[in-house]
């Protein structure tokens, strides 16, 4: 069961390659323990959010949080989020991935969040999944990440599949691509190889990915016919589903 592309078969790389795809990351890394981290994180979360509504306007969409949910739950920060809401800013954070469905639950209604990190947790509460389902909140969700830090015991247990046909906004995301070895190519290529994923399932989880954005709607409608067509001719090439 291969998480990393070098193992795979080449035709599932090469039509995982050709999918059309997003794929942007900006890290800061150091050598603290994550729990210095987290500290410093909660200490400056108010400094944080006063700098960041002043680049509201200049570049800067979006504003989020992801760790330790179980320690460091979404209501610590509640005046921080509230600050660049009401700035404009658009608001994700990581949920029910190191915690429950009550993470979850604590970020929709503390912070307000547009969309969710990982969210695998949500199944353990048929109301918390209803309720994605009905207001179509994205759900961001990194397969091969998940079963790297144990969220979920193997792909094949996996929600991500459950949560699409059941109607979710489920997106496909690569997390953290130095610290988990994978991509959005190769989190393509594991939903085909080894979840069985055909190129219909796929084709949905990229528009969704579009739908979910911070992008203006006309920019979404115009990368949603583009992502449409490519996704045509790569079925065309791959004979109409995905290689097995």
């Amino acid at each position: 069961m291969p998480l990393s592309d070098r193992d795979a078969s080449s035709d599932s790389v090469q039509i995982a390659q050709r999918l059309p795809k997003v794929e942007i990351h900006v890290h800061l890394e150091g050598s603290m323990q994550p729990a210095t981290l987290l500290r410093l994180g909660r200490k400056h979360g108010e400094e944080t959010s006063r700098i960041s509504v002043h680049y509201v306007g200049r570049g800067l969409l979006g504003f989020g949080i992801g760790g330790d949910e179980a320690n460091f739950p979404p209501e610590m920060f509640v005046d921080a989020f509230s600050r660049v809401k009401e700035a404009g800013l658009r608001c994700t954070v990581h949920a029910g991935e190191a915690a429950g469905a009550e993470s979850m639950w604590g970020v929709l209604r503390a912070l307000d969040a547009e969309r969710l990190g990982h969210g695998v947790h949500a199944h353990d509460d048929p109301a918390l999944l209803a309720y994605l389902r009905d207001t179509q909140t994205p759900v961001d969700m990194c397969p091969v990440s998940n079963v790297r830090t144990g969220a979920v015991a193997s792909l094949q247990e996996h929600p991500i599949g459950r949560y699409l046909r059941e109607g979710l906004l489920v997106t496909l995301n690569s997390d953290d691509p130095p610290m988990f070895g994978t991509s959005i190519t190769n989190e393509y290529r594991v939903l085909l190889d080894e979840l069985e994923f055909d190129l219909d399932q796929i084709q949905q989880l990229a528009i969704n990915g579009i739908r979910a954005s911070f992008l203006e709607t006309e920019q979404k409608q115009q990368l949603e016919r583009e992502f449409r067509q490519e996704f045509d001719d790569v079925r065309a090439a791959a004979g109409g589903k995905a290689p097995k």
